[in-house]
């Protein structure tokens, strides 16, 4: 009978050299204030980041209602710096708009649930994810209701031992968009703060390959990102 050998494999690329990990501490948390200054800081926490990058910007989100919005509020915003805006579910299909995307430099993609895995954007056309929310499933799904429901009937805690594993390897997912060969770079922006200020924030940290990382204002952000373009 043969023998299994298994084996662990370093990462071929360098993360802390080719990704900057940004995490902005001044945008409200969704639900914890009126929907219109949620989505007020949401837009401009975006278009402070395009207008450093220019384009070739994957923003992902964990709900359609919250893309189509910020897409209505961003689209006429961005073609005055010259930026097309491209919409999951609202420009074509998943395939037709990754390929615009990858073809013009001076292009923003807003994805869903869809994007966080399975897009691969090697080289320059990818230069910027940013996390809108962490990606947790919503409990009113039917198979993660009943599976939820399951852990409360045991006295188990479904969020700590199903929603928020669940929601960090997608996270981890997310994440992996930016670097897909040895040769590129550019920045993962997380703008959601309960990453900081929640207990279970250190788990999503901890799953990510870069030891490092910034943390602030979107004003301090864009200007750490300009200097680390800027010493390329």
């Amino acid at each position: 009978r043969e023998n299994l050998v298994t084996a662990n494999f370093d990462s071929p690329f360098s993360y802390d050299r080719q990704a900057l990990l940004c995490i902005n501490r001044d945008l409200p948390v969704q639900g914890a204030v009126a929907d219109n200054i949620y989505m007020e800081s949401l837009e401009h926490a975006i278009y402070k980041l395009v207008e450093v990058t220019g384009g070739r910007t994957l923003v992902l989100f964990t709900s359609h209602r919250t893309l189509r919005e910020a897409y209505q509020r961003l689209k006429p915003k961005l073609e005055t710096l010259g930026v097309c805006l491209l919409g999951h579910g609202l420009d074509g299909s998943r395939s037709r708009i990754l390929e615009e995307f990858k073809q013009d430099s001076r292009t923003v993609l807003f994805g869903a649930f869809s994007f966080w895995e399975g897009v691969d954007i090697p080289g320059e056309a990818l230069t910027c994810v940013v996390i809108v929310k962490l990606p947790f499933m919503s409990p009113s799904v039917p198979v993660i209701e009943a599976r939820l429901e399951d852990f409360s009937r045991q006295n188990r805690d479904g969020f700590r031992m199903l929603s928020v594993p669940q929601a960090v390897i997608r996270f981890k997912q997310g994440f992996g968009r930016l670097i897909r060969s040895c040769s590129d770079r550019g920045f993962v922006i997380i703008l959601d703060g309960r990453i900081l200020n929640k207990s279970y924030g250190r788990q999503f940290l901890r799953s990510l390959p870069v030891t490092n990382h910034i943390r602030g204002s979107i004003d301090m952000i864009t200007k750490k990102m300009s200097e680390w373009i800027n010493s390329l």
